[in-house]
């Protein structure tokens, strides 16, 4: 036999150089799946999902890190929703929690740690090697002793037409879905209730009030708030409505004892969930009435919640 010519060899040798980088990527693929360490496995996450369900108590949360990990769901669905997938919870997020179970990429352990809004130290761990199962006690520092939406039937709703100056009241207040509807056709109309929807890059509870159109005006008003040191209150436009098409600027004040204390502008396509802390030391021990007013010129998807937290 001949040998092959010089062409043919220029012809042959991008090729093999071709076949030679596309099975690198593709070894390089497998090991990252399959071989690299601390990459965890199916295994793994059931192994320490089974002992988390078993050790589990009634006011316990789980923490699944990375909270967009999808492998241990299947085997976490008997506790139902005491999972937490929340990015970054806050001191809010955790009321009536007395401990967290993280279940975690052992290698990202620490981070999950740092996540929460304490300094966290585990009482217990259990490895089940590239996943490990933590448990933390919750400090009761970051519990707060009176929390607005665990008493939204006491409060007050009205509505305020600012073209008239008149005010209607509403007053069907429905137990089991904990929520105050306006009017008389509850598919129809405009309501204020108790919920969890996502502002910013989480799902929170808070209190869940249609901004009227026109610029109208709606009120939401608690009697009697028991103040300490800090009254605290976030608001914003949940991440849906926030993103719809027409959307316009939401305002809203915070009065306590009909003084303005807060006024602010929510920009259209915003949804984060800030925080405004109005001290109260020198009214600690005593009440307040808190009023919230929220408008905008067009309440077409702008859905605003709030809540507020005493401590």
């Amino acid at each position: 036999m001949e040998a092959p010519s010089t062409a043919s060899k220029r012809r042959v040798s991008p090729l093999i150089i071709a076949g030679l980088l596309v099975f690198a990527g593709l070894a390089s693929l497998i090991a990252q799946i399959f071989i690299l360490p601390g990459k965890s496995t199916d295994d793994d996450w059931q192994r320490a999902s089974a002992y988390v369900i078993e050790q589990t108590a009634a006011n316990d949360a789980i923490r699944v890190h990375p909270s967009w990990t999808e492998a241990p769901m299947p085997y976490l669905q008997p506790v139902g929703n005491q999972l937490h997938r929340q990015h970054h919870p806050l001191a809010e997020d955790i009321q009536g929690i007395e401990r967290i179970w993280i279940v975690s990429e052992t290698n990202h352990l620490k981070d999950a740690l740092k996540r929460l809004p304490f300094e966290a130290t585990p009482e217990k761990s259990q490895s089940f090697d590239t996943v490990t199962a933590v448990l933390v006690d919750v400090p009761k520092s970051t519990q707060f002793p009176y929390i607005l939406n665990e008493h939204l039937e006491q409060a007050k709703v009205t509505r305020l037409n600012k073209k008239n100056n008149k005010t209607e009241e509403c007053t069907n207040w429905d137990r089991n879905l904990r929520k105050w509807y306006c009017g008389g056709n509850r598919d129809r109309t405009l309501h204020v209730g108790d919920v969890v929807q996502e502002l910013g890059d989480d799902p929170h509870h808070c209190i869940w009030a249609h901004a009227l159109p026109h610029s109208n005006v709606l009120r939401v008003e608690f009697p009697a708030v028991p103040l300490q040191d800090t009254l605290r209150i976030r608001a914003g436009i949940e991440r849906v409505g926030s993103s719809r098409h027409g959307a316009t600027p939401t305002d809203y004040r915070i009065f306590l004892d009909d003084k303005l204390v807060v006024s602010e502008q929510i920009p259209k396509h915003d949804s984060t969930w800030p925080a405004h802390d109005i001290q109260t030391v020198q009214q600690s021990g005593k009440t307040g009435n808190l009023r919230i007013e929220v408008e905008s010129e067009n309440d077409r998807g702008r859905h605003f919640c709030f809540n507020g937290w005493v401590f």
